[in-house]
């Protein structure tokens, strides 16, 4: 059985569609709309957790704060790499 150890560089693998998009984002555009997007949600749901939530809401809202903080963090860093290469 053959098995081949090099990538094709002409065959990227991408994760998803959006890092697709975000490796053809040379002028930033996208990663600036999609940061802008999660930090207006984030924004959103610590104003309704700062709003009085019940405990077990508030836990709910924080974690969905941290998950898309991490989302934005994911999105910089992969358009930072797929762009610090060139």
């Amino acid at each position: 059985m053959h098995s081949q150890k090099t990538k094709k560089k002409d065959n990227p693998v991408y994760l998803s569609e959006i890092h697709e998009q975000l490796i053809n984002d040379k002028e930033a555009k996208i990663r600036d709309v999609l940061t802008q997007a999660l930090f207006e949600q984030m924004l959103e749901l610590k104003n309704r957790r700062d709003q009085g939530a019940s405990p077990d809401e508030y836990q709910q809202l924080e974690a969905l704060i941290l998950a898309i903080a991490a989302a934005g963090e994911a999105i910089g860093k992969v358009w930072k790499r797929e762009h610090d290469k060139h």
